[in-house]
């Protein structure tokens, strides 16, 4: 009886070193989970204790195994955007027919510096353009390109006119229109004028 006593207490020895023992003093399985996204084999170790007269202890293993699929995960969505070639530049575009030529635009600049400082009537303005040598077209294209009001710079004319000489209300009106005015305009100049 006593041998089998030690023979049992090496029994129990054998199974605490080898780590059965702790399985045997819980509730007796031992089961090892592993998280990961592949195939996990979950091992349940159940060991029971011969109590026969042996030198050798035997311990059953029964082996479970579960398959863990993979759940899948929130979707990340991506957005690409290609960068949009940049536009080419717009090619300047070419000279109308009705833009002016630089001799015109320098008429009309001449037109606008000589109504800055004097009274003109259409034809004398053109006259006028025409002494400075442009071409009557060049003339005339810039005079008909600047704003003039006619009948105040026939008003202007008449206060000069009247500030150097003495006029009658006819001869200041003979006057205006040999400069260039129209009678109408002339008429209104003189009135303008005082007389």
């Amino acid at each position: 009886m006593k041998k089998i006593a030690l023979i049992i207490g090496g029994l129990f020895a054998l199974l605490a070193s080898c780590g059965i023992g702790a399985a045997m003093g819980g509730s007796g399985d031992a089961t090892t989970n592993v998280a990961s996204s592949e195939p996990v084999a979950t091992e349940t170790v159940t060991a029971t204790p011969d109590t026969r007269p042996q030198a050798t202890a035997t311990a059953t293993v029964t082996r479970t195994v579960t398959e863990t699929k993979r759940v899948p995960g929130p979707t990340v969505r991506v957005t690409v955007t290609a960068d949009k070639p940049k536009p080419k530049p717009r090619p300047e575009p070419a000279a109308v027919a009705g833009d002016p030529t630089a001799a015109q635009e320098n008429a009309i600049g001449s037109a606008q510096d000589y109504l800055e400082n004097q009274a003109f009537s259409r034809k004398g303005l053109i006259e006028q353009l025409m002494f400075e040598d442009y071409s009557r077209a060049d003339a005339t294209y810039a005079v008909d390109h600047v704003t003039v009001n006619y009948r105040k710079q026939a008003a202007k004319s008449a206060k000069d006119y009247l500030e150097e000489q003495h006029f009658s209300h006819g001869g200041l009106v003979q006057q205006l229109m040999f400069e260039g005015y129209t009678r109408a305009q002339a008429e209104y100049g003189t009135r303008h004028a005082g007389l």
